[in-house]
């Protein structure tokens, strides 16, 4: 598979709150020859301490639809979608860990929702000593989807509330 060839060192951990779907990961990879952690968690539950600035890669793809925030904490397949008021729930709750988690050259990729406000995120997030880019867009009649990637970079940049960046923040040259 490619994921073995882009990063062939290291170990593999996915996490997620959904059980069926990581039996399904878990048949998926082990039909493929893939070998890597699954654990049915929440995001990382209980293994944030023992991974501070161990992440290379972090793929997030989080409830990020609009719900009752009442919605967020139910069990089953609801868990895996239910994203609250705008969908930020669990997405607000994420990055702080991302912050921990990741490496000083670790990347972290999470799929949003326009309603979610990825600029927002960004923003949000630059001020966090992150930068960003929206990195793949992609739109059907019923929804449109970006894939927001995320590095840390230095904050000379972040001064007053005012945010700049370079071209190559935007253009994902990173």
């Amino acid at each position: 598979m490619i994921w073995q060839v882009m990063f062939p060192r290291g170990a593999d951990i996915w996490l997620c709150i959904n059980p069926h779907a990581t039996r399904v990961t878990q048949r998926t990879l082990d039909a493929h020859g893939v070998h890597a952690e699954i654990i049915n968690t929440d995001f990382a539950s209980g293994l944030q301490k023992r991974l501070v600035g161990m992440m290379d890669v972090i793929v997030v793809n989080p409830p990020y639809v609009l719900t009752l925030e009442e919605e967020v904490s139910c069990e089953g397949i609801t868990a895996s979608w239910a994203g609250g008021y705008n969908g930020r729930t669990v997405i607000d709750r994420i990055l702080p860990v991302v912050d921990e988690l990741l490496s000083d050259s670790g990347w972290l990729y999470m799929v949003t929702l326009t309603a979610n406000n990825p600029s927002e995120i960004c923003l949000l997030t630059r001020k966090r000593r992150f930068a960003s880019c929206i990195f793949v867009q992609r739109s059907t009649e019923e929804k449109s989807l970006h894939v927001i990637k995320f590095w840390q970079e230095g904050v000379d940049d972040v001064k007053d509330g005012n945010i700049t960046s370079s071209l190559g923040t935007w253009f994902g040259t990173k």
